[in-house]
């Protein structure tokens, strides 16, 4: 997924959301971004209170909407293809 069409297709949500990335049966929160030339990484920590979807936005606002959206795993970096909602928060996957 693109930072320009996650940007336009949450536009409407609630800025509070939490965002949690979806990893198996377990929903982990997202901590942190790094922007490199051609990605956004979503860093996750368990134990860590998760960004905001309002947080995201004001932290992407002077980057490129090319970059792509990758999750940071042990087992390397996956592209994130979407996020689904539930009642409490934004869940990517």
């Amino acid at each position: 997924m693109r930072l320009s069409d996650f940007m336009l297709s949450t536009q409407e949500l609630d800025p509070a959301m939490p965002l949690y990335f979806e990893s198996g049966s377990h929903e982990v929160p997202v901590s942190a971004l790094t922007p490199t030339s051609s990605q956004l990484i979503l860093n996750l920590t368990g134990n860590q209170t998760p960004l905001t979807l309002g947080q995201l936005r004001a932290q992407v606002k002077a980057l490129p909407g090319r970059l792509r959206l990758y999750v940071q795993q042990a087992t390397g970096d996956h592209l994130i293809l979407g996020y689904r909602l539930t009642q409490n928060h934004l869940l990517l996957g």
